[in-house]
């Protein structure tokens, strides 16, 4: 496929070698320069439509979910994030609220699942930090044993938009991170 510069090269060659000859008192055929000028201004127009549509796809996919799993037990953050790699998401698993901050700019996640009792940084402090931190559009998922109205109201206060309950259900757990 010719790129568009060499397409509207020729166009352009075409265009002038029909004006010189018209400027020269001959009157011009069908089927001379000007007739082969109009398909490639038509093949550009066509290549140029295409890679447009492309673009506008990329654009209005929407990136993929990028999952950061955070929990002190790390077979519970391993797991978490092994099962949403299996299923296409990009999962990072992390250990504690300051490797979760430490990781969280370059990961750049769109959600957070949090365990709430966690040694040094509790979920409560690590989500408040998250929200500072990274740009919105960012959910976050406190996953908790609690399951108390204490514990709902820690979630709410801390900015949680969710709160699932341990054991959590792989297929509850997919369903929910893939809302986008």
């Amino acid at each position: 496929m010719s790129t568009l510069r060499e397409l509207a090269h020729e166009a352009c060659t075409l265009f002038t070698r029909a004006s010189s000859k018209n400027r020269a008192g001959r009157h011009l055929e069908a089927g001379e320069p000007t007739s082969r000028a109009v398909e490639v201004i038509a093949q550009a127009t066509d290549e140029i439509d295409r890679r447009l549509q492309a673009l506008a796809n990329l654009i209005t996919t929407p990136p993929a979910t990028r999952v950061l799993c955070v929990d002190d037990n790390r077979d519970v953050a391993d797991s978490e994030a092994d099962l949403l790699r299996i299923v296409g998401f990009v999962a990072l698993a992390c250990y504690s609220g300051a490797s979760a901050l430490s990781e969280a700019p370059a990961f750049r996640p769109t959600l957070c699942l949090i365990d709430l009792n966690m040694p040094g940084m509790d979920g409560d402090e690590l989500a408040m930090r998250l929200r500072v931190q990274l740009q919105p559009p960012l959910r976050l998922m406190a996953i908790t044993a609690r399951d108390d109205e204490a514990s709902r109201a820690r979630i709410r206060a801390a900015g949680f938009d969710l709160h699932l309950v341990k054991p959590v259900d792989p297929q509850k757990l997919l369903a929910l991170v893939d809302r986008r």
